[in-house]
């Protein structure tokens, strides 16, 4: 079974890329994976993230980081607020846990005004915080039709 932070991440992008047919052209937008239930039982979870915080993760970090041509950045966090999908109950999050909000807070103390952080509960959500970012898009077309054309 997937787990429900990857359900929630996949549906995102899944949204806001296909769905909404719309393309950054001035952004790239990064998926960072992080803690959280990601094996079938506790045990495998704890070793799954023992492996992220080895390679360098960081506990509060956000879920997604836009690098921008122009140098800036952006670090979104996303809280959706999925019921049901298939036999799957992902949990309603709508705040930010203690380690996010200390991550939060240090990286305001390093960037002061510059830093760009936002928090999303939906896909129309998630693009409206990459726009006030500062994200364009372009619309794209596509194609129905199947096999090659």
């Amino acid at each position: 079974m997937a787990s429900n932070r990857h359900l929630e991440q996949a549906l995102c992008i899944e949204g806001f890329a296909t769905a909404m047919c719309l393309r950054p052209i001035n952004a790239r937008i990064i998926h960072i994976p992080n803690g959280g239930a990601r094996g079938k039982t506790e045990q495998t979870s704890k070793l799954i993230g023992k492996k992220i915080k080895d390679m360098g993760g960081v506990a509060g970090f956000p879920d997604y980081l836009i690098l921008f041509d122009d140098g800036r950045f952006a670090l979104l966090e996303g809280k959706l607020e999925l019921k049901k999908l298939r036999d799957i109950v992902i949990h309603k999050r709508t705040d930010l846990n203690p380690a996010q909000k200390i991550f939060k807070a240090e990286m305001a103390e390093r960037c002061g005004d510059g830093l760009r952080y936002g928090v999303f509960r939906s896909v129309d959500e998630f693009i409206d915080q990459l726009t006030a970012f500062g994200v364009r898009w372009q619309f794209r077309r596509l194609s129905m039709a199947r096999g090659g054309a």
